[in-house]
């Protein structure tokens, strides 16, 4: 309505647009002005500089040019000044608006330009429409710059997909602030060879997981609130980043509480490993990974090897573990009293229906904890690799869209969906947690740092501006936004940690440490 308004009419201030919508469609005088103020109070949430260009208008100004502004534009120039002012641009000399010269670009607003000017060629004008700002200008002779603006850069390149993909309001929103984050520049080398790393994880996080984390979670609130959730589980480590979003979001009536949950399938499974029926799988997995019974003993059932018994010559790993048992069934029940007072410390009560969030996950943890701890447990996973995951326990995915390649991918942003911390090695019978030893590298940790900081500043800022509860970012945008960006920054260890054997030092949460 308010589009078409505009266009029936020649070259209006925002005034005289919202006088025309009162009187076409009966509002009373207060509608009028609490929809006009609805619209100048967005505009100030959402204006942002390109930083690049503001640098340039700054050198001028310290050169002492003459710098003029002009715009075809329906905001008059008293609101157009306390706009740009509050991101920074000052010191210009005039300000040329279509709607108050009652000319446009292409119609006579450079005549008011000229005027100032008494050698046209002098004046160079900087724009990024190729009509208004470029053949215009070359009609009065006026030397000219064309910088595309940052649409215009995406989609012209690999970003077109994902610009027509989105397509409701939300999901508008949600491209464009990306877009206005990796597109601000138009210097900027196209082809990103050689640019910091810094400036890679600042992509990285504009590009994928702010958007990502976004999406899932529009799809997190919906499906709990239709589910009835008591009490919502961030599982560590890669629910530490949702789990600060989900916080900051505030909704009427308000959300489920969060918990923060220390809990991988490592530290749940030594609480449910005296269930003989997984050990034919294990011995098969370890055969895979050509480990000895030994090995099984101490990496999956973190036995020490003062505990263990030791295998006959030609013994299968099956019998090992067998004879094996009565310990492994001691320290299950250890284990298990742990997490039953840690979860009680969580403040989790018998009977409740929680939700779980993991990342990429085939649901062991939750099945393991649901074996263990007398609450009901609903996992919304951002997606899964495994087909029969739905046998194991209540799961379901958000990931489920048209292009596969943010999946077959995961290991690059599971380095990310972490938390600067160690995983956890197991729950204390006093209910603390127990640490492993750290094995990223401090530059690893502050890399991580970086990208959960922006990716949260993006989240946040879309909640504030754009949420709608009730609508959902379908996944299919998140997973073409990925394949569309080329310049992922990776982390070698991300893979190279499947290879790395388990590190038999313990770190107490209070400080003290256990060999």
């Amino acid at each position: 309505m308010r589009l078409e308004t505009e266009r029936e009419l020649t070259l209006p201030n925002i005034y005289e647009i919202y006088d025309a919508l009162g009187h076409k469609y009966g509002w009373s005088l207060e509608e009028k002005n609490i929809i006009l103020d609805l619209e100048l109070a967005t505009e100030r949430q959402v204006i942002n500089t390109r930083t690049e260009i503001a640098e340039l208008f700054d050198f001028a100004i310290a050169q002492e040019k003459k710098v003029v502004l002009t715009s075809d534009m329906y905001l008059p120039e008293p609101i157009l000044r306390q706009l740009l002012a509050a991101v920074g641009i000052q010191g210009y000399s005039k300000l040329f608006v279509s709607c108050d010269v009652g000319k446009s670009k292409c119609d006579g607003l450079y005549e008011s330009l000229l005027s100032l000017c008494s050698d046209k060629g002098k004046i160079l004008h900087i724009g990024n429409d190729i009509q208004a700002d470029g053949k215009c200008c070359d009609q009065y002779g006026i030397r000219r710059i064309i910088l595309p603006s940052a649409f215009a850069m995406a989609y012209s390149g690999k970003w077109r997909k994902s610009i027509k993909c989105a397509k409701s309001l939300m999901e508008r929103c949600l491209i464009g602030m990306t877009i206005s984050e990796l597109f601000r520049d138009p210097f900027c080398n196209p082809n990103l060879q050689e640019v910091s790393s810094i400036e890679r994880l600042r992509r990285f996080a504009a590009g994928v997981t702010g958007p990502l984390v976004v999406g899932y979670m529009t799809w997190l609130i919906k499906r709990i609130r239709e589910n009835e959730i008591d009490k919502v589980l961030f599982f560590s480590r890669d629910g530490y980043m949702t789990e600060r979003i989900y916080r900051s979001i505030h909704l009427v009536p308000p959300l489920p509480i969060s918990i923060y949950f220390y809990a991988n399938r490592h530290a749940a499974f030594l609480a449910y490993a005296d269930d003989i029926s997984q050990v034919e799988q294990i011995v098969s997995a370890g055969r895979f990974m050509d480990v000895t019974g030994i090995d099984i003993l101490q990496d999956v059932y973190s036995l020490e090897s003062k505990d263990i018994i030791q295998p006959y010559e030609g013994e299968t790993i099956e019998k090992l573990i067998s004879r094996n048992m009565p310990k492994i069934s001691e320290n299950a029940a250890i284990a298990r009293k742990g997490y039953i007072t840690y979860a009680k410390k969580c403040g989790l009560k018998e009977g409740e229906k929680c939700a779980v969030v993991d990342f990429i996950a085939a649901g062991t943890t939750q099945m393991y904890l649901e074996k263990v701890l007398p609450i009901k447990l609903k996992g919304f996973y951002f997606g899964n690799y495994k087909k029969n995951t739905s046998e194991m326990c209540d799961i379901e995915k958000y990931l489920k869209g048209d292009n596969p390649t943010l999946l077959m991918n995961y290991i690059e942003l599971e380095s990310f969906f972490s938390a600067p911390e160690p995983s956890v090695e197991c729950i204390a019978p006093d209910g603390s947690v127990v640490f492993q030893q750290e094995v990223r590298s401090d530059q690893e940790i502050e890399d991580l740092k970086f990208v959960l900081n922006r990716s949260e500043e993006f989240a946040k800022r879309f909640f504030e501006l754009f949420y709608e509860e009730g609508e959902v970012i379908r996944p299919v945008l998140p997973e073409e936004m990925f394949a569309a960006d080329g310049y992922h920054w990776v982390q070698k260890t991300a893979y190279e940690d499947f290879f790395k054997r388990k590190i038999k030092t313990r770190k107490w949460r209070d400080g003290n440490s256990q060999a």
